[in-house]
């Protein structure tokens, strides 16, 4: 998540920086190292998920949301490689912060998100305890005594 909010926030200072070290083509020089950005955020959420997380704990990664973050990514980096190279009708400067919104608004779906899961794991976890203590509340209530199994052994 913060990959994509760092990428967005320093990514906005490239043509900038461009200026300031007096490259004539600055949005060339913006959309090409924003490319390798987004190439390299890809690539650090594959290989972060395939290094840190157990096989269980990919499972239970949002399809959805990965094919979000991967076809996204994806297609904002091929409409700016394309726009760079000029063989689509838009600007550069217009593929570029296309792509850097691109950059804000999946940062934003992502925190919003984890947000929301955390309010929804506190819930289930709400839900859970009481039923656990209905369950108990109701078993003690009906099921008397127990003879022990362990009494005939003694």
């Amino acid at each position: 998540m913060l990959f994509y909010a760092f990428t967005a926030a320093f990514g906005s200072l490239l043509p900038t920086l461009a200026q300031s070290l007096g490259i004539a083509e600055i949005w060339h020089f913006s959309g090409y190292v924003f490319v390798a950005l987004l190439f390299a955020n890809t690539l650090a959420t594959v290989l972060s998920s395939r290094i840190l997380l157990s096989p269980s704990e990919r499972a239970e990664l949002s399809t959805i949301m990965w094919s979000l973050v991967l076809a996204g990514n994806t297609l904002f980096g091929a409409m700016l490689v394309l726009s760079l190279l000029g063989m689509v009708g838009l600007p550069v400067n217009g593929a570029f912060f296309a792509a850097l919104i691109w950059q804000l608004v999946l940062s934003t779906i992502l925190f919003t998100r984890l947000i929301l899961q955390r309010q929804r794991m506190q819930k289930l976890n709400q839900w859970l305890t009481l039923l656990s203590n209905l369950t108990v509340l109701l078993g003690t209530r009906h099921q008397g005594p127990r003879n022990s199994d362990h009494s005939v052994l003694q």
